[in-house]
């Protein structure tokens, strides 16, 4: 006996399997809707094309593990907007060390941001319309 068999899904259909299961860990949110839209690009840009599709496992992982919300509330004004205009100039990869040597990352560390500048590199994956939140993917080696 087969422990799996192969299907064909409607691109709708597997929007709204990554889009409930972001919804069922966060709730109907301005963070979800950050989420849901990195999934949608990485649907379109073909990313799970003829792939084992575990939603649940992927998303529980990038949400509880991989990724982070940075809020301009918490950044600052200065460091939130370096971030963003990286994004707008479609430099999406921040190296630590480089990008960011300008910047006071033990303010950050002593306002108990988390770990994330702790990475030698980031992604970002988007930036909400308000431009008050960003989520970003954590690369540690």
């Amino acid at each position: 006996m087969r422990d799996f068999i192969n299907v064909k899904l409607h691109i709708d259909d597997v929007y709204n399997l990554f889009a409930d299961r972001v919804i069922y860990n966060l709730g109907d949110t301005p963070e979800a809707d950050l989420y849901i839209k990195m999934y949608e690009e990485a649907i379109d840009e073909g990313v799970f094309d003829e792939q084992e599709l575990r939603v649940n496992v992927i998303v529980d992982n990038d949400i509880h593990n991989y990724t982070q919300i940075l809020y301009k509330k918490d950044l600052g004004e200065e460091f939130f907007n370096k971030l963003c205009g990286f994004y707008k100039e479609g430099k999406k990869e921040i190296d630590v060390n480089e990008d960011l040597k300008d910047l006071d990352l033990e303010d950050l560390e002593r306002k108990g941001m988390g770990n994330w500048f702790y990475a030698e590199s980031f992604y970002i994956e988007q930036i909400n319309e308000d431009l008050e939140m960003i989520l970003i993917r954590c690369y540690f080696n």
